[in-house]
């Protein structure tokens, strides 16, 4: 709307006016327009806002995803060093129980295996 000018005048005249110095329209339906442009790139502006903040909310998610998906790899294979501790040859009454203790350990404590960093 920069190329169009508002007029006011006294006396009936046609909604748009074309002149050797640009396009006129009255100044009611000039001030209209603006305000409804206003009114547009406010709410474009809180629609943009939304969007960023439900982007960020997005990364958020991901991260924590990828955060369970590590921390599921290190269970996994966790149970996994279990089961083939319990299921030794030479498993016995006490056999296994400290490797069996400290592969659970370090799965079970984020702080160690580097999980929850």
């Amino acid at each position: 709307m920069s190329e169009v000018k508002r007029y006011e005048i006294n006396w009936p005249m046609e909604e748009e006016y074309e002149h050797p110095q640009g396009r006129f329209v009255m100044a009611s339906d000039f001030d209209v327009a603006q305000s409804e442009l206003a009114a547009l790139r406010e709410e474009l502006a809180k629609c943009k806002a939304q969007l960023e903040h439900w982007h960020s909310l997005d990364m958020q998610r991901e991260q924590r995803l990828a955060d369970a998906e590590r921390r599921n790899a290190v269970l996994t294979k966790a149970l996994v060093d279990t089961r083939e501790a319990l299921g030794r040859e030479y498993w016995d009454q006490y056999a296994g129980l400290d490797e069996t203790r400290d592969i659970l350990d370090a799965a079970l404590n984020p702080t160690e295996s580097g999980a929850g960093e």
